[in-house]
């Protein structure tokens, strides 16, 4: 692991609202390092910020680069960025870096390759260790905001379920999915009844997930996400003539 010797925090971190000038400071370093990090074929992370100083909204941060072998001949390039309310000790983030290095080499290749199409920056909120809670906006369409759980299962299903957000907004854009009279309809997501347009949309990660599982899950809240996401398939399958000509590929297209 190489140590960048200065530090370069986001100016501002929003766990609701992933903003670009929350990322611009990030954004700046990395035009200037990705050349820098490519030549230093032997560390597959180097340390961006130390994460023992405050911004001025009062988050620590420690960043690292990330870099993750793929098929293509360039090794692709990730952000990482650890935030909290608290200091953030070295130990604590090195350990987390190589977890989540590890979720994502645990990943098929082929799913691998596709989170990296679209995520390029992951912020991992380290004052919400407990949960599966993750975030993504339109508005950043390469970040994505996890919690920070250590468990790698964990890890994998936040970045897929958020990977899987950002494919479905950038493939369909102004395409529409349903159509204007599409009722509400239950989710079992969120236990209650919601556009029929955001169960799809729902439904679209809940299959990617699904399929990143497989047919041996280990964990309790696995089996549970297999059962709803074949309940939510139900739903949709029920309310399919409200779905546009769109709608229907798309959910044909799912794995």
């Amino acid at each position: 692991m190489v140590t960048v010797d200065f530090v370069a925090a986001p100016s501002d971190i929003d766990r609701k609202e992933l903003s670009q000038v929350a990322l611009s400071s990030v954004l700046l370093l990395g035009r200037e390092l990705i050349d820098v990090f490519n030549v230093l074929s032997n560390a597959e992370t180097i340390i961006l910020s130390s994460g023992d100083s405050q911004d001025q909204n009062g988050c620590y941060t420690r960043i690292y680069l990330m870099k993750l072998e793929t098929r293509e001949a360039v090794a692709a390039v990730l952000f990482i960025t650890f935030f909290s309310r608290r200091t953030i000790a070295s130990n604590e983030a090195d350990i987390r870096i190589e977890s989540l290095k590890t979720a994502l080499m645990n990943l098929s290749l082929n799913y691998r390759e596709w989170v990296i199409m679209r995520v390029r920056y992951i912020l991992v909120d380290l004052d919400d260790t407990k949960t599966l809670n993750s975030g993504s906006s339109s508005q950043s369409p390469d970040t994505i905001r996890i919690s920070g759980n250590p468990a790698s299962h964990c890890i994998a299903e936040m970045v897929i379920h958020e990977a899987s957000h950002l494919h479905y907004v950038t493939t369909v854009q102004s395409d529409a999915v349903t159509q204007k009279d599409a009722p509400e309809v239950y989710s079992i997501f969120m236990r209650r009844d919601r556009p029929l347009e955001r169960v799809v949309f729902a439904y679209h990660a809940a299959c990617n997930i699904a399929c990143m599982i497989g047919q041996s899950p280990k964990h309790n809240h696995e089996v549970r996400a297999l059962q709803d996401t074949l309940a939510l398939g139900q739903t949709i399958a029920e309310n399919q003539h409200f779905l546009t000509s769109y709608g229907r590929k798309l959910i044909e297209a799912l794995p």
